[in-house]
């Protein structure tokens, strides 16, 4: 074959091989293939919405920053929670009969309601949060550098804490507590999470107690406070019996004035001695306050003058210098009259007490257990002789071993329904326990060592008397002095810390 030809023929098959169709190419990729980049972007969508929605994002994500310090969603939401928990407290100690009048709508978000100009009830408690925020930051801090640990009755405290939510979880139909944490804290809270949110909590609160204590002051310093303070804390003790005016359609104003202050004058003339006054008020009680008058306590109003709901013309007249026991006055207030016995002013100077106690709980009897009121009080009595037998036992067994404060301890600890380690109560004054277990602590003077059983509504008591402690009235100067000077020690020391707010914080409240 000449080469020309040849050449021919080359250029013969390229052109048919470039005029020829391409092989036809199947669409998409393989089935196979398809299948498997489907499932791993379902899985890992699953994945991520699973992951966004899990406690474990929750716990572990950052919220907040407070200098080097982060804050989980959880954590954050975790004292956003105690904020409104704080102020609610304050609203119902405060404004029990009108609270509705002080608190956000629960059915309605809180950052659609205003709690005052340009401010939502969101806004409030987010502030409040990160205040707490930013004190739990700094004293915690200092605590672990300073190597202060929980004290017995830290712990203590956080051990009752977790009994109480879990009790509240069982008692009201939760499948266990970690549903009922994460109902009232949000999602991520646990009870292992909410153990640890307790502890540093605990931790902050003890060491800044701690500090305050170590803040110490003259006796001159404590008498000249409490007597610049003796009309907010001196226990004023007084009798009184109202006379309102009546009104309504028809009454004359002023004849019902009269007739007020006459019944009024008619009372206190006859009033002579407590003994009168206690006898003078269930006779001149209507019909339907007869049973409240029956109660020689009824009239009797004993508390510090600060912690007393009295009319200023009332309390203006029972802090006179001048007020003796068995004064008497009738004083005129917003609805009427009000005639008002003098008992007694308590200085406070007397001495604090520690004392220990094992209680014995009778056993918990429910009515709707039994078909009759007898059949359930005869329940009610067995269960209160079965506890006073066995807080009987108990204290034979105590004084059979010697008697002693260790042994006490160790059987309060091993046996007393109250987790207050070793039974011990510190710092007690006159008023602050049940009345029966009080008047054996302040009726009669006692030395180290001694001890009673007494029964309360709770159950009974086996008290042992520890010691006295300093005046009452040095206690109270001791704790606002301290308290001032750790303020000011807290402004000068504490760091002040910028709160950040990440990306996740939008996963919060």
């Amino acid at each position: 074959m000449g080469a020309s030809q040849e050449k021919k023929r080359r250029r013969a098959a390229m052109e048919e091989t470039l005029s020829a169709k391409p092989a036809k190419q199947k669409k998409g990729m393989a089935k196979w293939l398809k299948i498997t980049i489907i499932a791993v972007i379902v899985a890992l969508l699953v994945a991520a919405a699973v992951y966004f929605t899990s406690g474990y994002f929750y716990r572990n994500t950052t919220a907040v920053r407070m200098g080097d310090s982060d804050y989980s969603i959880a954590e954050f939401n975790y004292y956003y929670t105690r904020a409104y928990d704080n102020y609610y407290n304050y609203v119902m100690e405060n404004y029990e009969d009108s609270y509705m009048n002080y608190l956000p709508n629960d059915k309605i978000p809180y950052d659609q309601q205003l709690f005052s100009e340009g401010v939502t009830w969101d806004d409030y408690f987010e502030g409040n949060a990160m205040n707490l925020l930013e004190e739990l930051t700094f004293l915690y801090n200092r605590a672990v550098e300073d190597g202060y640990e929980l004290s017995r009755e830290g712990k203590s405290t956080i051990n009752e804490e977790l009994y109480n939510v879990s009790y509240t979880a069982a008692s009201n139909g939760y499948a266990n507590v970690d549903q009922y944490l994460a109902v009232k804290y949000g999602k991520g809270m646990t009870y292992d999470y909410y153990k640890e949110m307790l502890q540093k909590y605990q931790l902050s609160q003890e060491y800044a107690e701690n500090k305050a204590e170590t803040f110490k002051f003259s006796q001159e310093d404590l008498a000249t406070y409490y007597d610049m303070m003796k009309d907010t804390y001196d226990v004023i003790e007084y009798r009184s019996y109202d006379f309102p005016i009546q009104t309504g359609e028809g009454v004359d104003e002023n004849a019902a004035k009269d007739e007020a202050y006459y019944t009024a004058t008619e009372f206190n003339e006859a009033v002579k001695s407590e003994a009168d006054f206690i006898r003078l008020a269930r006779e001149y009680a209507s019909e339907e306050n007869a049973e409240k008058f029956a109660d020689d306590d009824a009239t009797l109003t004993s508390a510090m003058a600060s912690n007393i709901d009295m009319e200023s013309s009332v309390e203006a007249w029972l802090l006179e210098e001048t007020r003796v026991p068995g004064d008497k006055e009738i004083i005129e207030t917003n609805d009427g009259y009000q005639v008002v016995y003098f008992v007694n002013r308590n200085d406070n100077s007397y001495n604090l007490i520690s004392a220990r106690q094992i209680l014995v709980q009778p056993e918990s009897i429910l009515k709707s257990d039994y078909d009759d009121d007898a059949a359930y009080q005869a329940a009610l009595d067995s269960a209160k002789a079965d506890a006073k037998a066995k807080a009987e036992k108990y204290l034979k067994e105590w004084l059979d071993k010697g008697g002693t404060e260790d042994q006490f301890i160790e059987m309060a600890d091993q046996y007393s329904d109250d987790s207050t380690p070793g039974g011990l109560y510190e710092e007690i004054y006159n008023g602050k326990m049940i009345k029966e277990f009080n008047d054996w602590l302040f009726n009669t003077t006692h030395k180290p060592g001694d001890y009673t059983l007494v029964e309360t509504q709770y159950g009974y008591h086996i008290i042992y008397f520890v010691s006295y402690g300093e005046r009452y009235c040095d206690f109270i100067a001791q704790t606002d002095l301290g308290a001032q000077a750790y303020e000011e020690w807290y402004e000068d020391a504490k760091e002040d810390y910028d709160p950040v707010k990440t990306f996740a914080f939008r996963f919060a409240k």
